[in-house]
């Protein structure tokens, strides 16, 4: 999935019919620019009346507001970026229990104290048990990747290996 929210241009990009396509004149076939690279963070906190505004007349809306949401957890957990810690640990409170395991397995894919930090408080609080497991798998995850940075490893770690 990588960055990826939905959808892939893959099939888009290899169909032959697509080589030349006429341009149209008809307003729903028009560039949004809004839907180009939109902010992970910000998906990842929008409310369902913001997604129903933002993506109104959009296929976005058939994966649904939860559905993006998980998604750009997802995203960010495959991003690198430190600065989605602190987004993600806020979304270890989501309502949605789909919401709150994905973050935490995008906070044990960042590992690093802060991650574990989070990982540790929400696992006190968690009453779901599926949301429960994937914060411990997210903790295990977070502790081989302290370990690995205190041995002063320069290691890529794969979904494979953790």
């Amino acid at each position: 999935m990588g960055s990826w929210i939905f959808g892939c241009d893959d099939c888009q990009t290899v169909c032959p019919y697509n080589d030349n396509p006429p341009v149209s004149e008809n307003l729903d076939f028009r560039h949004r620019q809004r839907l180009d690279a939109p902010d992970l963070i910000e998906l990842l906190a929008m409310d369902e009346k913001s997604f129903q505004d933002r993506f109104q007349g959009s296929p976005l809306r058939r994966a649904r507001w939860i559905g993006i949401v998980r998604n750009a957890a997802i995203a960010l957990g495959n991003s690198g970026e430190g600065g989605a810690m602190e987004p993600l640990g806020r979304a270890l409170d989501h309502a949605e229990p789909i919401v709150r395991g994905h973050s935490a397995w995008a906070l044990g894919r960042l590992g690093g104290p802060t991650a574990k930090k989070f990982l540790k408080n929400r696992l006190a609080a968690e009453s779901d048990d599926e949301v429960r497991e994937e914060i411990e798998a997210a903790l295990d995850d977070c502790e081989k990747r302290i370990r690995i940075a205190e041995r002063g490893a320069v290691v890529r770690i794969s979904s494979e290996d953790v």
